[in-house]
């Protein structure tokens, strides 16, 4: 449901230059996500038509308010089996999905979401003597300095949620900061 939120806000943002490269790739995620959904299951078979919309890129080349409602009322708790096993990476994920709204909505939790990012980068800076935590130390500092959140966009958050969902694993879990999923 965030990531069609995500997409709402960056339609907003169209008229005005918006990111249309990440808006296209969030829309094609969850468009592969709504084509993974098995149609013969007995809890997506009466959502078989919206399922079968949304499996197709040119539903969401442009969504409406009827299209945001569809999506996050009948099709995003359906079962899908795209699978992403790694628990921690969609919790960082989720993390990064809610800054970027946040910065977008210009919502007052950005700075509460920033000090998390602050925190997992800090921590992962302490595991430098794993390789491919080591390969990004560049990108690990760089969110740590109150320089680097001065002109943030949401691409730059995207490319640290890219680099680093790998590497939250690596945190151990009493260091992780504690993740709400509640709104």
């Amino acid at each position: 449901m965030s990531r069609v939120d995500l997409i709402a806000e960056l339609d907003k943002l169209k008229s005005n230059d918006g990111p249309e490269a990440l808006r296209k790739e969030v829309a094609e995620r969850l468009r592969q996500e709504v084509e993974q959904m098995n149609v013969n299951n007995f809890i997506v078979r009466p959502k078989r038509k919206l399922v079968e919309k949304y499996s197709e890129a040119a539903a969401w080349e442009s969504l409406g308010a009827d299209e945001i409602n569809e999506l996050t009322i009948d099709v995003a708790g359906l079962p899908s089996e795209l699978i992403d096993e790694d628990q921690e990476a969609k919790q960082f994920d989720l993390l990064m999905l809610r800054l970027q709204l946040a910065l977008l909505r210009h919502d007052h939790s950005f700075t509460r979401w920033s000090n998390d990012v602050r925190e997992i980068a800090s921590a992962l800076n302490e595991k430098t003597a794993i390789p491919m935590v080591r390969e990004q130390l560049e990108l690990i500092i760089e969110p740590q300095t109150d320089e680097y959140w001065q002109d943030i966009t949401t691409e730059m958050l995207e490319d640290v949620r890219k680099r680093l969902r790998t590497l939250v694993k690596f945190i151990k879990k009493t260091k992780r900061p504690t993740i709400y999923t509640g709104r």
